[in-house]
C-alpha cells in the first residue's frame, strides 16, 4: 500500500525488475489489513470503514460488491483478521466475536457465527483459520476453546478441545501447520 491510497501486487517469483507495478487498485482507501489467496486469484482489503473489497489479481477489479463485516476503527485490543482457503474459493472473516465466511465463486456471505457478542471477555474470538487442505475451519476464543467447522456450511465438527482448566492464562493466538 503506498501513500495514495493504492495496492500493489508484486510478482515475488518472477525475475521482475524491482519497483516494476504489476497490479494498479485504486479506490480501496483506509486499509487495515492485505491478504492474497494461495492459487493468485484474488486480493482482498480490510478497510476500516467495515468492509472488505476483493479484487482480481488478474484485472484489479472486483468481482462483486464489498463484503460487509465489522468496522475496524478501534485496533487497540481486537482481533480482526482474514484468510482465504488453500483453494481459493473461501474466505474467512474474524471479528471480535463473529466469523463470517464468504464464497468467492459468488460473492455471497456462506454463513456467521456469533460467539457470545463481547458479554464475556473469554468468549472472545482469537483465531479463525483454515485446516490447509481440507474443508475444516478451526476457531479459537480467548477461555482456551478450540472448535472445528465444515468450511462451506458453518456445521461444527466433534466436540469442542478446551484447555485444562489448571492454565494461568487464556488463550492468545493458535497456529496450524
Amino acid at each position: 500500500m503506498d501513500a495514495g491510497s493504492s495496492a500493489r501486487l508484486w510478482d515475488l517469483q518472477q525475475s521482475i525488475p524491482e519497483g516494476r507495478t504489476l497490479l494498479r487498485v485504486h479506490g480501496i482507501e483506509n486499509i487495515n489489513e492485505l491478504e492474497a489467496s494461495p492459487d493468485g486469484r484474488w486480493c482482498a482489503a480490510l478497510r476500516v470503514n467495515g468492509t472488505i473489497t476483493v479484487v482480481n489479481a488478474r484485472t484489479g477489479i472486483p468481482p462483486f460488491a464489498p463484503f460487509p463485516v465489522q468496522p475496524t476503527y478501534f485496533i487497540g485490543r481486537s482481533h480482526r483478521r482474514m484468510q482465504f482457503s488453500s483453494d481459493g474459493n473461501y474466505l474467512v472473516f474474524q471479528g471480535d466475536d463473529t466469523v463470517s465466511v464468504f464464497d468467492m465463486r459468488s460473492g455471497k456471505l456462506l454463513w456467521k457465527m456469533s460467539a457470545n457478542a463481547g458479554k464475556n471477555a473469554n468468549t472472545r474470538l482469537v483465531r479463525a483459520i483454515f485446516l490447509p487442505g481440507s474443508s475444516h475451519l478451526v476457531t479459537a476464543d480467548a477461555s482456551g476453546t478450540v472448535k472445528l467447522w465444515e468450511q462451506a456450511t458453518g456445521k461444527p465438527i466433534g466436540k469442542p478441545f478446551r484447555r485444562s482448566a489448571s492454565a494461568d492464562a487464556g488463550l492468545s493466538d493458535i497456529a496450524i501447520h
